[in-house]
């Protein structure tokens, strides 16, 4: 479905929108969610996966839809310190992602274009941060190219 949004699919497209309910129950189903684990108080999640879908949700038109609105909540409260979002579970990392964050940072931002949410805003201000302060794709300990494919323009992304 993020590919469909990145082809520009029309806003409203039903078979889209259908689609997205499937992958709204299962995230915000009960047998995901019990599955996430906050260790050493922070929340380990790969939360490109809600960050997609929150994404393609709100660029669909449905935002206010009430597991969207869970979606962009949860992401809220699992940003970590560093304006980002983690899965590792060992409990000695403490630094974010960049791959869990960029979906993530993307699908906030849709969110908050579609609904104006102060908590979006400000969670989107720090993610932003995390990328800005890496120089969007260097170390923060070395400043080495954390991947040298992210060097290569390639469209889609993926």
């Amino acid at each position: 479905m993020v590919s469909l949004v990145e082809l520009a699919i029309p806003p409203g497209h039903q078979g889209t929108i259908r689609a997205s309910h499937r992958v709204l129950d299962w995230l915000t189903g009960e047998s995901h969610r019990r599955r996430i684990k906050t260790i050493g108080g922070l929340s380990r999640r790969c939360a490109s996966q809600e960050g997609n879908a929150l994404g393609v949700c709100s660029y669909l038109g449905i935002a206010r839809d009430p597991r969207v609105m869970e979606l962009a909540d949860s992401l809220v409260k699992w940003q970590w310190p560093d304006g980002g979002w983690n899965c590792d579970k060992r409990p000695e990392a403490r630094h974010s992602s960049f791959n869990e964050s960029l979906s993530t940072l993307w699908g906030l931002a849709q969110y908050g274009r579609a609904t104006g949410d102060r908590r979006a805003a400000e969670a989107i201000s720090k993610a932003s941060e995390f990328f800005l302060g890496h120089h969007l794709f260097r170390s923060h300990t070395t400043g080495e190219i954390v991947n040298p494919d992210w060097l290569k323009l390639r469209y889609p992304c993926y």
